[in-house]
């Protein structure tokens, strides 16, 4: 790299950081990857500190090392350099700056390296190779490690870190408040993809948005994306199902001096006692997974905390990550909408190289509209986007259904496990409830709880 290229990488600030994960707090390697690092050592320490998820002492950083690779003596050095960088006044804050900043100089660095290439294209007449470069500038910010190896017997101990995580939560994924799905499939893993589908009107949208409130209920991370609605008619609606309030008066602002306190009250209960977030990002349409990923990382530093669950409502209006760059095809045939669920599923495997979960939505077929079974021919697209998701669940109501005011959730596909039974829903679309059987459970176990709690205090 010449001497510009050089100006776009802060050696001491790669030093700085890789002591901090090495010495300090292993923690922050969710907010980054190895490509980071410019200096191959790091990046070799990286490696294994996000492997075994720990700190390491000096003597056991060594032996790390060694078993990596031939020739150990050449990173020793780097080892020593590790072990006297100054800790005493870096903290959690100082890291997230500096990491936002590493990141800024690696897509710098990344873009320059492939500015010489288009240069190098041009020169040799390589019009394909202008296009390869081009979108590779493009989708700069979904590059991430595609290819991730390991020793199956070295690899134990992550693994079973994993498993000692779970062990340790009621749930194992992110919760989307159908207690009986939720009980079955563990809910939306990280590094899953999950699909809604239903006819238009069904209430697609509304579900999504109770999977997404559920999980910020449950203490997760949320970065719900509308592309269809504005942000304020996504805010107006998680309003109405948490502080119960009829929809349709924030529509009519037809409120009482009574409403307006309750749910301003709720609200500042909600301030108070929540520490996670419920970002709510309004993109327009046609946007793409690339737009939805440089969203993501903007969320993570704002916050300086990971994203749990992304929520984007929906796939069918967006385009797929290369179609802006081709400048063929139609976004809304069969093959782009494909990739474009393929787009999302490498957001929830990929991403910050732990992935995440990802729930969107998608439409059915005309074969699909009016039946009281939902199969996979009747998913739109379903030939490819079927095979994309880990998840396809589906809303269903027929005249029946409207009568009783129920509607049914069928598992469509659920990778792994067996197909779960149909659960019956009770909609409040009033207070915009997929669900409403929750929260009179919820309300019954809190009454409880507090019941419990006033015998203990009697008891003593």
């Amino acid at each position: 790299m010449n001497k510009t290229g050089d100006q776009l990488r802060d050696t001491n600030l790669e030093l700085k950081i890789i002591s901090y994960l090495i010495r300090k707090d292993y923690r922050p390697c969710d907010e980054i990857t190895r490509d980071l690092f410019s200096i191959k050592a790091y990046k070799l320490f990286f490696d294994i500190i996000n492997t075994h998820r720990t700190t390491y002492p000096k003597d056991v950083l060594v032996d790390a090392v060694a078993e990596r690779v031939k020739k150990s003596d050449l990173v020793n050095p780097y080892i020593i350099k590790v072990f006297k960088c100054r800790m005493d006044n870096i903290s959690r804050k100082n890291i997230t700056t500096m990491i936002v900043k590493m990141k800024k100089l690696y897509f710098l660095r990344f873009a320059y390296e492939q500015a010489e290439e288009i240069i190098t294209n041009i020169e040799d007449n390589d019009i394909d190779g202008v296009k390869r470069t081009a979108r590779k500038i493009y989708s700069m910010g979904s590059m991430k490690k595609r290819t991730y190896t390991g020793d199956y017997l070295k690899d134990y101990e992550k693994r079973k870190a994993i498993i000692k995580t779970r062990m340790e939560k009621s749930k194992v994924g992110v919760p989307t408040g159908v207690a009986k799905f939720d009980k079955c499939s563990g809910g939306l893993m990280k590094g899953e993809l999950g699909i809604l589908v239903g006819e238009s009107g069904m209430g697609k949208s509304l579900g999504l948005e109770n999977f997404a409130l559920y999980a910020w209920e449950a203490d997760y991370n949320v970065a719900y994306f509308t592309i269809e609605m504005t942000k304020d008619q996504v805010g107006f609606r998680a309003d109405a199902r948490l502080m119960r309030l009829k929809y349709n008066k924030f529509r009519l602002g037809s409120f009482t001096d009574k409403e307006l306190l309750k749910w301003e009250k709720g609200i500042q209960q909600y301030r108070k006692t929540k520490d996670n977030f419920f970002e709510i990002v309004a993109l327009p349409r046609s946007c793409s997974a690339v737009d939805i990923e440089t969203e993501l990382e903007r969320i993570q530093d704002q916050y300086g905390s990971k994203v749990d669950l992304s929520v984007v409502d929906y796939l069918n209006i967006m385009r797929p990550n290369n179609y802006s760059i081709s400048g063929k095809g139609n976004p809304k045939d069969w093959t782009a909408q494909v990739e474009i669920a393929w787009n999302l599923k490498e957001i929830a495997t990929d991403f910050q190289e732990e992935g995440m979960s990802v729930w969107t939505g998608n439409q059915v077929t005309d074969e699909g509209e009016g039946v009281s079974i939902l199969r996979k021919r009747h998913v739109k697209y379903g030939r490819g986007i079927v095979e994309a998701a880990n998840l396809v669940v589906g809303l269903v109501q027929d005249s029946d259904d409207e009568f009783e005011n129920i509607m049914r959730f069928q598992t469509i596909k659920l990778r792994d496990l067996k197909s779960i039974p149909t659960i019956t829903l009770r909609p409040n679309f009033d207070m915009m409830c997929l669900n409403d059987e929750y929260r009179r459970e919820s309300s019954t176990s809190l009454k409880k709880s507090s019941t419990a709690k006033k015998r203990k205090v009697k008891v003593k």
